[in-house]
């Protein structure tokens, strides 16, 4: 399996300020994910008193973990509730899937998760009973024509996008004949709007967060998964935690295996791993007009996109530079809807036709 390096990151679209990308994002993901919060302040179950801390590292994956995520996202508030069980009392380390593994294998961490498993990683890592199972899918832009994939090696004749630290399922690796590497999901996507690569393989969930987020300024209606049930199309893997391969690995993922089977029979773990079942859709602000109209999207050329329902959802982008500053309701601010008709585009709103939520 060979991968084609793209070095550096793809040129950015505008992104959104400090405050919307580390603030709002968490207003947008709180809603959904806030049963990680209810689930730690009201256990059931009896753990033994954690006294010995460790750290097990892992990467941002929204929804699943995520350093601006309520609890570290909702996996790694599950890895910590079953290390507990253990005696462990673990913080998270957020770095790169590589490092996460190399810090595993390397004992420099307890442990790495979640990730999938593979011959590669097998080598030198033991891998856990599953945590959660996902689907990964090739994202598409519908755009365009969709790609002719009746067979296998019709893969091998488009650009596919790897992700630097993914382990794919084998149908896959083996129908795609070059890769294209990037460093990150988000920088991904825009290979994809512009046209540098022809799909993305990525978690259905994971992606589908990602393009709804402030992260991208991306219409997330223009993507969607390659239709298709084919074995190299789509797969449905497991996410574990991974520790080093020797003896005091071997008994640390046995006895992680047998509390994990504990935790799997609790309310705690139906909460937690319930907010990954379906798409993220939270809500940070609310569209309305007091006069009654609609609300009018626009572009910057003052050109209508769609015209929206009082009370849609959005999330703020970018606000204008003099908000709270000056009091002016002429100001246009960024929002990409998250909900009605509209889901998924961005434009241009009034600044008064905005209302905080909560």
């Amino acid at each position: 399996m060979r991968s084609i390096r793209i070095i550096g990151r793809m040129p950015k679209r505008r992104r959104a300020s400090w405050w919307t990308r580390r603030g709002g994002y968490l207003l947008v993901v709180a809603a959904v994910l806030a049963t990680v919060a209810v689930v730690i302040a009201g256990m059931r179950l009896s753990p033994t008193k954690p006294d010995r801390p460790v750290t097990i590292s892992t990467a941002d994956w929204a929804p699943y973990v995520g350093e601006d995520l309520p609890g570290g996202g909702p996996l790694a508030a599950l890895v910590r509730l079953v290390l507990a069980q253990q005696g462990y009392q673990a913080s998270v380390d957020f770095t790169t899937w590589d490092l996460a593994l190399s810090r595993a294998r390397q004992g420099q961490a307890l442990a790495a998760f979640p990730l999938v498993a593979s011959r590669e990683r097998a080598a030198t890592l033991l891998a856990s009973d599953p945590l959660v199972d996902f689907e990964y899918v090739l994202f598409r832009d519908t755009s365009l024509s969709a790609p002719d994939v009746d067979e296998a090696s019709d893969l091998g004749e488009l650009r596919v996008a790897r992700i630097a630290g993914y382990d794919y399922w084998p149908a896959l690796d083996d129908a795609v004949g070059q890769y294209v590497e990037f460093d990150t999901s988000a920088d991904a996507f825009r290979a994809l709007a512009e046209g540098a690569v022809d799909l993305v393989a990525e978690g259905r969930v994971a992606g589908e967060t990602l393009l709804n987020s402030p992260e991208l300024d991306l219409d997330a209606a223009r993507f969607a998964p390659l239709d298709g049930d084919a074995s190299w199309l789509r797969s449905t893997e497991s996410l574990r935690l991974f520790v080093a391969a020797d003896a005091d690995g071997r008994r640390l993922i046995e006895d992680f295996n047998r509390a994990l089977a504990d935790v799997r029979l609790t309310p705690e773990y139906r909460a937690l791993t319930s907010s990954l079942a379906s798409e993220k859709s939270g809500q940070t602000v609310r569209l309305d007009a007091l006069d009654g109209s609609p609300v009018v999207l626009q572009n910057e050329a003052g050109e209508t996109l769609a015209v929206l329902p009082r009370g849609s959802s959005a999330v703020v982008l970018e606000w204008p530079e003099v908000f709270g500053v000056t009091a002016s309701a002429a100001l246009p601010t960024r929002v990409k809807i998250t909900s009605g008709p509209g889901r998924g585009k961005v434009g241009l709103v009034d600044l008064a036709l905005i209302e905080m939520e909560g």
